[in-house]
Formats: structure tokens, C-alpha cells, sequence
């Protein structure tokens, strides 16, 4: 691989990423976001080829996920984590959980955008699902040395227009 002159302005860093749910901002986050999309891909076994032949190939299934460390306890981060799991309140307290299960409703897939980020030659980069739930376990840490911090897993999904991949990164150019 060469080096050339726009190497620098090319590479990105993500410090002071920040993350939406819809059009709210979660608040101060730890560690690293992390943005993968798995792909699945089928070649056909065809009869006297010795493995997979070009031009045969298909993508089958593709799914986005983002992994974000929330720092901030508050009733939108945790609403964010319990999604499905039900909520309730009185005069001295919120709770989530005791809910019941079932089909994830309409308002359980939000807008994802992680922004903030840039390139090293000061072009904005900005990650979107544009419908996800909460997909991972609810990984919540507890600890006397450290603030509590809240691992949450966002998977991407289709809407109607199955065609239309639910993520994507973009770049200013």
C-alpha cells in the first residue's frame, strides 16, 4: 500500500463522537463506538467448478449493528435500554422492566446517528441506522471504582423497501 500526500486528510478520528436517538443526544458516552455490518453471501455449488465462481455470487443478507457505553443514568438512557420491557412511575420513582412481552411496537425502532467524527483532513463522517432496537442483552456495570456504564447493541432493520440497505456512513467531500 502507498503512502501519498492525502494519506493524513484520509484517515478518520472519532474523538467527541456523539450519538442520537432520534433527535436526542444520549449524553456523555465511554469507550469505543463500534459500527460492523454483517454479511452473508451465497456462491452456488455448481457441478465441475472447484469452488466459487465469479459472477455467481449474491448477497444475501446484510445486517448493521452499532455498539455504543452510555455514562449517563437518566429516565431517556434507561427508556433506551428497557425498551419493550415496560416502565412505570410514582411519586418517588421510576422503573422499568415488569412489562410484558410480546411484538416490538412501531415506537421501539428509532433513528441512529453517531456524528461528531472527523476526518484528519476536517471532513465531517456521520453514521446512520435508520430504523434499530435494542438487540444485545442489557449489560449494565456496577462497580466502587468506576461510574456506572450501560453496553447497549443497536441492530438496523428493513422497513417495506426490503432493497434499500438501513444503514449508512457518510462522508463530506
Amino acid at each position: 500500500m502507498t503512502v501519498g500526500t492525502t494519506t493524513a486528510n484520509n484517515m478518520m478520528l472519532a474523538a467527541g463522537a456523539t450519538l442520537l436517538i432520534g433527535t436526542t443526544d444520549v449524553g456523555a458516552m465511554m469507550g469505543e463506538t463500534v459500527f460492523t455490518v454483517e454479511v452473508e453471501r451465497y456462491h452456488p455449488e455448481l457441478y465441475g467448478v472447484k469452488g466459487e465462481l465469479e459472477g455467481t455470487g449474491f448477497v444475501i443478507r446484510a445486517t448493521p449493528k452499532m455498539t455504543v457505553t452510555m455514562a449517563e443514568t437518566s429516565y431517556f438512557q434507561l427508556s433506551v435500554l428497557m425498551d419493550q420491557l415496560g416502565s412505570g412511575s410514582n411519586a418517588t420513582s421510576r422503573w422499568y422492566g415488569s412489562g410484558a412481552l410480546g411484538q416490538l411496537a412501531a415506537g421501539d425502532y428509532q433513528l441512529i446517528t453517531a456524528s461528531g467524527m472527523s476526518t484528519c483532513g476536517n471532513k465531517s463522517v456521520k453514521i446512520i441506522l435508520d430504523q434499530a432496537y435494542v438487540s444485545g442483552s442489557v449489560s449494565i456495570s456496577l462497580s466502587d471504582s468506576e461510574i456506572t456504564s450501560y453496553e447497549v447493541e443497536f441492530t438496523g432493520v428493513y422497513n417495506t423497501d426490503i432493497t434499500t440497505f438501513p444503514a449508512s456512513v457518510n462522508i463530506e467531500i
